[in-house]
């Protein structure tokens, strides 16, 4: 390993500091376990804590916003999934939206520590951070490798950075001796570069003081294209990958608690290790499919009526076509067309309020008072072992004062994600060893 950062790259190394696809795919761990808990405070992307929050936006402009970042998700997580399945694939084959997840939490990296502000992710395995500014994104702190005495670069011989010979395309040095780099390079021609390196992470505990995390391997990104225009200085990745900031930290339980809107100011929160809190109904997840948290949805009702969706529409196949995906980066739920349309139109038979067409990709939409939901019945997802039964705020959202939209869309694909609107108010839980998902109803601004 070496002490070292070089000033400039070679123009051929396209690696996309993209994040949400990047914080998919890298590297192993060599990090001690966490045996005590921590807890870390988050902040949704549209808080006005939020260091993104932009003032001149209106409500309907953020919400809106919310659903075409939520068609984006989906559409990249189906494509990723598309690539993983062809080994020769070197590229997304969608358009790329360079910070389409929603909630953020700060770390310090390097000696001496440097503020870090990132995206959480459960579908993605990667540690990024931004390590030089790019004159087109957010200008926020960047992590300046020269100024940390605690910075280390790998070599291209180093066990670490072989692994990336398993992603094809994304290893661009050759000789063992040079330093380890990556690239990829997206159909849109959205490109970064980077480096395979070790620093020393920490946290801010809640008295202020900075508590030691350890050495992480994480990708260091300092050449970017023209078209990035990223918000974000990096990405946590918390599935179950070999490279993700769980499995480097040997964690082995996490939850998070989503506040409702009105709550915002208090901000969300992340708990992990001992700390965890795992209640309420438990369901498995699929435990081969490491990329994301699939789950079992068996079917939907609305009141007590089910829904008349054939058996095994949400079930994941061997090709990896269709399942259920509990997801922190998605905010509406999206559901599969071949689920989606009889739950649409149930809806319109047993809602009865006056209906109007909703901007895409909201697809049913009222005019109505708060108080006209109180009769409309609930909404549930059937999952193995958990009914979900969604309140009436996060089943509809209001876009403006008086127009409502149904908060479930419909998916672009084969995949179904449980979104983080649905999500709110409910303590969700993961658990990798005892391979679940629990959901348990929490007052999360009191976390």
């Amino acid at each position: 390993m070496h002490k070292q950062w070089p000033m400039a790259m070679a123009s051929t190394f396209l690696f996309p500091c993209l994040f949400f696809f990047l914080c998919s795919t890298l590297f192993p761990s060599t990090l001690h376990s966490i045996k005590d808990g921590f807890v870390v405070p988050l902040i949704h992307r549209d808080s006005p804590q939020s260091p993104f929050y932009n003032h001149s936006m209106t409500t309907y402009d953020r919400l809106l916003g919310a659903a075409h970042r939520s068609v984006s998700r989906q559409n990249h997580l189906s494509s990723r999934r598309r690539t993983a399945s062809n080994s020769n694939a070197h590229e997304i084959t969608t358009r790329l939206v360079h910070d389409n997840l929603e909630y953020i939490m700060t770390f310090y990296i390097g000696t001496p520590p440097s503020k870090l502000t990132v995206f959480v992710d459960t579908g993605s395995d990667f540690i990024w951070a931004k390590c030089q500014i790019c004159e087109k994104c957010h200008l926020s702190p960047i992590f300046e490798p020269l100024r940390s005495f605690s910075y280390t670069n790998f070599s291209c011989g180093t066990e670490s950075c072989r692994h990336l010979d398993e992603f094809p395309g994304r290893k661009t040095c050759i000789k063992d001796m040079e330093l380890c780099t990556y690239a990829l390079q997206y159909l849109d021609d959205s490109k970064s570069a980077g480096y395979l390196a070790k620093e020393k992470f920490s946290y801010k505990q809640i008295r202020g003081v900075l508590e030691d995390l350890g050495y992480m391997e994480f990708g260091c990104s300092n050449t970017y294209s023209d078209h990035f225009r990223g918000l974000q200085d990096g990405c946590a990745g918390l599935n179950r990958g070999h490279f993700s900031f769980i499995t480097q930290l040997g964690i082995r339980k996490f939850s998070h608690c989503f506040v409702l809107p009105e709550y915002e100011a208090r901000g969300s929160s992340m708990l992990f290790g001992s700390v965890a809190k795992i209640y309420g109904d438990v369901t498995p997840y699929l435990e081969e499919k490491e990329d994301l948290y699939y789950v079992n949805l068996e079917g939907i009702s609305i009141g007590d009526q089910r829904v008349p969706i054939p058996a095994g529409t949400f079930n994941l196949t061997f090709w990896d076509e269709g399942g259920f995906a509990v997801d922190t980066g998605t905010t509406y739920t999206n559901l599969r067309s071949e689920g989606f349309e009889p739950f649409l139109n149930m809806m319109r038979q047993v809602v009865h309020l006056q209906q109007r067409r909703g901007p895409p990709p909201f697809e049913l939409c009222y005019e109505a008072k708060p108080q006209d939901f109180y009769n409309v019945p609930f909404v549930t997802f059937h999952l193995t072992g958990v009914d979900l039964k969604l309140e009436k705020q996060n089943t509809f959202v209001e876009l403006r004062l008086g127009f409502w939209c149904l908060a479930i869309i419909r998916s672009t694909d084969s995949l179904s994600i449980l979104g983080s609107f649905q999500q709110r108010g409910l303590m969700v839980g993961y658990d990798l060893d005892r391979k679940i998902v629990s959901f348990g109803s929490a007052d999360c601004s009191t976390v």
